[in-house]
C-alpha cells in the first residue's frame, strides 16, 4: 500500500520504504533542532547509536547550512 501510495504521487515508489519513512522523519526532526532523547520516543528507538546511524542529512540540506 506505501508504494502504491508514493507512485499515485509520482515519487519512485521503489525506493519508499518504512524504513526510509521513518529515517527521513528522524532526519528532519534533527535538523529542526528536535533533541535525539525526543526523535527516539517518537520513533521508539531505544537505542541512540541506532538512531544516530539513521540520520542522514541530504546534500542540499548542508549547503543551505553553509550559506550566509
Amino acid at each position: 500500500m506505501l508504494r502504491a501510495r508514493a507512485a499515485d504521487a509520482g515519487l519512485p515508489a521503489e525506493r519508499i520504504t518504512a524504513h526510509s519513512l521513518r529515517a527521513g522523519h528522524a532526519t528532519t526532526a534533527f535538523q529542526a533542532g528536535v533533541h535525539l532523547d525526543g526523535i527516539a520516543a517518537q520513533t521508539r528507538h531505544k537505542d541512540l547509536s541506532v538512531l544516530a546511524h539513521s540520520l542522514h542529512p541530504s546534500p542540499r540540506s548542508t549547503d543551505e547550512h553553509d550559506q550566509p
